[in-house]
């Protein structure tokens, strides 16, 4: 049987900003907002000015297809989707092409959380010289 997820969806921002004298902590993506209108409105936005043609036939592999979606279905301005932190409108683009991919996005999102947290536990085990083995430094702390 064919479920349909119609729930909402809160992506706990890593970097919160301000968008017009508010702070934006998270963005919650309404799914029982999705419709046929909305994603060929979506569409029509993301891809009129575009010729690429191969980017209109899987919109979801779209970032600002999967932004203009996020801003329709969370009240929150698709400008200030653009002015997120690119880890965040990652995570948001994720959420929103799992969905459009018939996928749980509430699930996917619980199992990206978990994957990134098993992650970050895994890199600080590695870490012992400032540095991992990616190559990244560690995050900044107070006067170190």
């Amino acid at each position: 049987m064919v479920k349909v997820f119609i729930g909402t969806v809160r992506i706990k921002l890593f970097v919160p900003f301000k968008w017009e004298d508010k702070e934006i902590t998270e963005i919650a993506l309404d799914f029982s907002k999705v419709n046929h209108k909305l994603e060929s409105e979506c569409q029509k936005e993301a891809f009129n000015k575009s010729n690429n043609l191969t980017a209109s036939f899987l919109p979801q592999n779209s970032f600002e297809f999967c932004g203009r979606m996020a801003a329709a279905i969370s009240g929150v301005s698709y400008r200030a989707i653009e002015k997120m932190n690119a880890y965040d409108a990652d995570i948001l683009t994720q959420v929103i092409r799992a969905y459009m991919n018939k996928y749980n996005p509430q699930k996917f999102y619980e199992e990206a959380l978990k994957t990134m947290e098993e992650n970050e536990e895994e890199d600080s085990k590695k870490d012992t010289k400032g540095e991992s083995e990616e190559g990244f430094t560690k995050p900044v702390t107070e006067q170190e």
